[in-house]
């Protein structure tokens, strides 16, 4: 009867230990910027522990000095991504357009399948195959190293 007890104790404290080391830590949100000519892009990783589990990237292009031709490009490029992303799984996005910005939004959910199709479709510059999870540090690193600005 006691050995059933502490085996039990055994088995409960490791299940506990399991459950905590599965949880992945605390979430947390790093919001990475890139300015380049009229375009602003603000990227939030969105983590639970180093998993990066949702991205949001918020585009905004100043179009106000923008030709016919450029505002044609622009818009051909969205209809393109539309295109692309059409009904994807675990991604939204959207575009809007005012009179001197066009604001473009991705929401795209990082996890099991999802994950998949957005790597396969190229939305995500990741190489090698059966990726699972986004390292929410590496993806940092990579970002700064490519003129990223990083505010945690």
């Amino acid at each position: 009867m006691k050995k059933n007890k502490i085996i039990s104790g055994i088995m409960m404290s490791c299940m506990v230990l399991g459950l905590a080391a599965c949880g992945g830590g605390k979430e947390q949100v790093v919001s990475c910027e890139m300015s380049q000519g009229p375009t602003t892009i603000v990227m939030d990783l969105h983590a639970e522990g180093d998993t990066i589990v949702k991205i949001v990237q918020n585009a905004e292009v100043d179009i106000t000095g923008m030709d016919d031709e450029q505002i044609q490009m622009l818009e051909d490029a969205i209809a393109q991504t539309e295109e692309l992303v059409g009904d994807m799984s675990g991604v939204t996005y959207s575009t809007e357009v005012g009179d001197d910005v066009m604001t473009e939004t991705f929401e795209i959910l990082t996890e099991g399948e999802s994950l998949q199709e957005v790597i396969e479709k190229g939305l995500l510059p990741i190489t090698g195959e059966d990726v699972e999870r986004l390292s929410l540090e590496q993806s940092v690193e990579q970002l700064e190293a490519s003129g990223w600005t990083v505010n945690e």
